[in-house]
């Protein structure tokens, strides 16, 4: 437990609902076992989908990033929030 796992998604402007199933149903067990899913590179218009959807209510609104004009940017803000999820959820 206490792991994260980030999942790039930039330029993704479509999603099936069979990704979308998959993607709760994952957040749901991630966060059961201790762990959480996170998304970077997101467009606005793909998080406003993952809304109606019900997959940003499933794996939390702080866990999804924006992609940013540099390259790699919001990758890099899921990885510090990442350090930051497992240092605060550790067990000593």
């Amino acid at each position: 437990h206490n792991s994260v796992i980030i999942m790039r998604e930039r330029d993704r402007d479509t999603v099936s609902l069979t990704a979308v199933d998959w993607l709760v149903d994952h957040a749901k067990r991630y966060r059961e076992h201790g762990n959480r899913l996170m998304f970077s590179g997101l467009s606005e218009e793909t998080v406003q989908l993952y809304r109606e959807l019900g997959v940003v209510d499933e794996v939390g609104e702080e866990y999804f990033f924006i992609k940013k004009p540099k390259l790699g940017a919001s990758t890099r803000e899921a990885y510090e929030a990442a350090k930051a999820w497992i240092e605060q959820n550790r067990s000593d």
